[in-house]
């Protein structure tokens, strides 16, 4: 009856969950002493007991007690076997684990209870766990005095046992940047005692309580910290019986996870592509980057799209530089090389890159040969159209005084047109030309117009419509005589390849038996009327006879 009153309140409570284990047959047994180290309880009753430090086994199994007043009978009994004391509260049983766990054979970096008074030191602390109302302490000699005894050593598995639950304060920022390193180092140094979980998203590195992060990738993420206490590889295991004292077997205790959360956030570059002309028909798409790293490594090739435009999210912090490797259709490249920094202060980079377009030059001299001396005459002041392929106007231009037209074009396929020409030629065919490379020069030279002549033919015949041969005419221009011509047996002349312009037709002497012709035909060539026929009519001579009647009068 040592306990009934006791284990009915708890199986009250816990009825719901306390599951049987196991059992076991043992003997609970006290084992070697542990130097010269006496120990009293005193309970609150007056109940006294002291005793000699020792180590207690059950079998071979080293255990800790949990009733402090109960005596060990030494005899083989039934234990109940569980993996939790239910005659204990959850806060009480966690901080019972706890002491057992970090107490005796418990080591670290800056611990270590190996030494066999750490297992009296353990199972004092675990009394005093479970005595709210009652004195535990160590004597100088059995049943002997009070005194102080391992109080640095109960301070310190104490604050073991506070502090496992608590968190290392690294005071980690919620923002972070990606390819930023960041060290923190956490003030309570704790943090050597946590694994952190890998992740893809950051990469890590812990030294004691140290730990430098670097993202990777950008979005939302969590740390994962654990701390795994796994000495034995099991549970603690509680070994009950109404016939022994109730002890338990040290296990592993818990595992405390926390999360840290995290958003990872990259640097950009907004990049537009212009250029200084601002023709409308121009556009910067097409154009291509290299995107290089501080290590000189190509690390993405950049396209701009219609609206020359290119935008890229996502890069970690550092230098980056841009190399242009090709232009947009009709620019020229850019060979300079632009380098930016992305940092918390320069996140996101708004640039402006431009090009120059090809620009070329079209020299074009302009000749005609006069029809009279066949010498080649610059043809000045006549007007050509340039046109772009989709028959738009670009310029009207004017062949200067060396017959001459010299223009600077940008990029394209063009038409010459010739607009107006001299009078008595014809106008040049279509010239087509490309701008396809920088400082490029067309040069032609047009010298093949074609003259606008005129003819004049001449009919000569008699009144009564006989053709009259040898009649001779003058061709005059400005009152010049140029040159005579002569009709032939069908009293035809005729005078080709006349320059267009004014004349005048002149007979100059006619055919025997016939008056001459004294009329000035005045004729002008032109381009509409370039073809004149004159008909002349000479009269023959009358001869008078004279009356016999009147002779030698």
């Amino acid at each position: 009856m040592k306990k009934l009153l006791k284990i009915s309140i708890i199986l009250l409570l816990c009825l719901c969950i306390r599951v049987k284990g196991e059992t076991y047959y043992g003997r609970l047994r006290g084992g070697e002493n542990i130097g010269k180290i006496y120990i009293k309880k005193k309970r609150a009753d007056g109940f006294t007991h002291y005793m000699t430090a020792n180590f207690i086994y059950l079998d071979d199994k080293l255990v800790y007690c949990l009733e402090p007043y109960v005596i060990i009978s030494g005899n083989l009994v039934e234990f109940d076997v569980y993996n939790k004391y239910y005659n204990l509260s959850e806060e009480l049983w966690n901080r019972v684990k706890k002491i057992a766990y970090f107490g005796y054979n418990y080591k670290d970096k800056y611990h270590d209870h190996t030494a066999d008074y750490w297992f009296v030191v353990t199972q004092v602390l675990i009394w005093k766990e479970l005595t709210s109302d009652e004195e535990i302490f160590f004597t100088d000699k059995l049943n002997g005095n009070k005194i102080s005894l391992f109080e640095e050593e109960l301070n310190e598995l104490r604050n073991l046992v506070n502090n496992y639950e608590t968190l290392p304060r690294l005071n980690l920022k919620y923002d972070m940047y990606l390819g930023k390193e960041e060290t923190y180092t956490d003030e309570r140094n704790l943090l050597e005692y946590y694994d952190i979980e890998e992740s893809e998203m950051f990469s890590f590195k812990k030294e004691g309580n140290t730990l430098t992060i670097t993202p990777r990738k950008v979005g939302r993420s969590v740390i994962k910290y654990t701390r795994k206490s796994i000495n034995y590889g099991r549970l603690p295991i509680v070994y009950q019986s109404n016939l022994d004292q109730d002890v338990m077997e040290t296990g592993d205790i818990d595992e405390i996870v926390f999360y840290q959360p995290i958003l990872i956030s990259g640097g950009s570059f907004n990049i537009k592509k212009t250029f200084t002309e601002n023709i409308d028909k121009y556009t910067t798409m097409g154009a291509k980057y290299n995107l290089i790293n501080e290590e000189g490594e190509i690390i993405k090739i950049l396209t701009t799209d219609e609206n020359g435009i290119i935008n890229i999210d996502n890069l970690p912090f550092g230098k980056y530089c841009l190399k242009e490797i090709k232009a947009p259709e009709g620019f020229i490249i850019d060979d300079q090389l632009y380098c930016y920094s992305i940092d918390e202060n320069n996140l996101n980079v708004d640039i402006t890159l431009y090009n120059k377009l090809i620009k070329g030059k079209i020299e074009i001299t302009k000749v005609y040969a006069s029809s009279e001396t066949g010498i080649m005459t610059p043809e000045v002041n006549v007007k050509f159209g340039i046109y772009d392929e989709s028959g738009k106007l670009v310029k009207e231009v004017t062949v200067n005084n060396d017959g001459k037209i010299n223009e600077e074009l940008y990029y394209g396929k063009y038409v010459l047109k010739q607009l107006t020409t001299t009078d008595g030629y014809e106008m040049m065919e279509d010239f087509y030309f490309e701008i396809d490379e920088n400082e490029k020069v067309i040069s032609k030279v047009i010298a093949d117009a074609k003259i606008i002549t005129g003819s004049i033919t001449i009919n000569k015949y008699s009144d009564d419509k006989e053709p009259l041969e040898d009649v001779v005419f003058g061709l005059y221009k400005e009152n010049k005589l140029i040159k005579t011509y002569v009709t032939n047996n069908e009293g035809i002349i005729e005078i080709k390849d006349l320059d267009l312009g004014k004349y005048e037709v002149r007979e100059i002497e006619t055919k025997e038996g016939y008056e001459i012709d004294n009329k000035i035909y005045e004729i002008n060539l032109t381009k509409e009327n370039n073809f004149i026929k004159i008909g002349a009519i000479n009269k023959k001579v009358v001869i008078l006879e004279v009356p016999d009647t009147y002779k030698n009068v």
